[in-house]
């Protein structure tokens, strides 16, 4: 099995930040899947050179997820309703209401 964190956010990446915090929280030899959305993509090789070299467990890819075209609601649609139908809004949801 592999853990599984989810980071969300939409700053910049600060390199030798996010390689302190991922060397506290994961052993060297610990098997760890580090996916990285296309924004981020340029901080990618980066990151997977240095972790090679200090955590070999690590392994470092991107991925673009895809999502179907979003229809404009009609005229009729409340303000709440759109709210809630939201990719994010169901995000939000999801990660709001999971226990701590």
């Amino acid at each position: 099995p592999i853990d599984v964190r989810f980071v969300f956010g939409n700053r910049p990446l600060d390199v030798p930040a996010a390689l302190a915090a991922y060397g506290e929280h994961f052993s060297p030899s610990q098997r760890v899947l580090v996916v990285f959305a296309l924004p981020w993509e340029h901080t990618s090789g980066e990151i997977a050179d240095s972790l090679a070299a200090s955590h070999p467990g690590a392994l470092v890819c991107t991925a673009d997820i895809e999502r179907q075209a979003e229809v404009a609601p009609s005229a009729a649609s409340s303000a709440a309703d759109k709210a809630t139908k939201t990719p994010i809004a169901t995000l939000k949801a999801a990660t709001t209401s999971a226990p701590a």
